[in-house]
């Protein structure tokens, strides 16, 4: 079955749409591209992505999602019945990449502990590792690694450290 009608029946089961929602999000994981604002045109998201993602096609659609505090943008794929689904039932619902999601969250994090010289963040989901840097309150250094054990996320981590020389 199609992901969009297993999500549909989902929200449609009487414990899920019995309650009213304030808020909702969709959050896909999916490779993403990160465009510097200054240089992000939409006509070009398309073709940007699918030039580093070129088998990640079909169904998909690239989508951007601009972050500000770090004049950065992020392009993702998602399916689009997938979200027209939940749009249907939650009209209201914002859509996000996993990993805007978690530069966000690293970059607050950042702030919050008033790091003036640089900050290193390691997100783990399942087997994806996304490296996160900043220096100075901006993003130095993001990538996202495939990583299934333990040994391959420790050299992931270690490899950007080193390439960063976050000692010196």
């Amino acid at each position: 079955r199609e992901a969009a009608q297993v999500l549909t029946e989902a929200l449609n089961q009487p414990t899920t749409n019995d309650y009213e929602y304030a808020d909702t999000e969709l959050i896909f994981v999916s490779p993403t591209t990160i465009v510097p604002l200054d240089s992000f045109h939409r006509e070009a998201i398309s073709t940007i992505y699918r030039f580093n993602y070129p088998f990640n096609t079909g169904k998909s659609v690239v989508e951007y999602e601009v972050i500000p505090s770090l004049d950065a943008v992020v392009l993702y794929t998602h399916m689009k019945a997938v979200r027209e689904a939940m749009q249907a039932l939650y009209p209201h619902t914002e859509v996000h990449s996993i990993d805007a999601k978690h530069l966000l969250w690293a970059y607050e994090q950042h702030r919050l502990e008033d790091h003036d010289a640089g900050g290193f963040y390691v997100f783990d989901l399942d087997g994806r590792l996304t490296i996160c840097a900043f220096q100075h309150n901006r993003l130095h250094f993001t990538c996202t690694y495939q990583a299934e054990n333990a040994y391959d996320r420790i050299y992931h981590i270690l490899t950007v450290w080193k390439q960063l020389q976050w000692n010196d």
